[in-house]
């Protein structure tokens, strides 16, 4: 499902107007992304949380210069599905 079929769907089933519908889909993708961002966990209980996970790199080792480079910590996004979102998906 896209965004815009997103937008239809919640339109139809609350009967509010196609704006309204995009400006809740816009704030509620929003602050799950600035939650993320700001390293936050973001729990919703029938879909899932959605947190960072930091991976720790190894030491590079310049040949050129004989030197170990030091390099910063990965941090990049994870989804868990809820337990329900996984029965849904496997029937």
């Amino acid at each position: 499902m896209k965004k815009e079929e997103f937008v239809n769907f919640i339109s139809e089933n609350i009967g509010c107007s196609r704006e309204v519908a995009k400006a809740v889909v816009d704030i509620f993708s929003d602050s799950i992304y600035l939650a993320i961002a700001e390293g936050q966990t973001v729990e919703l209980e029938d879909l899932g949380h959605f947190k960072t996970r930091t991976i720790t790199r190894r030491k590079p080792y310049n040949i050129k210069q004989g030197k170990i480079v030091d390099a910063n910590p990965k941090r990049y996004p994870c989804f868990t599905p809820a337990f329900g979102l996984k029965l849904a998906c496997s029937n």
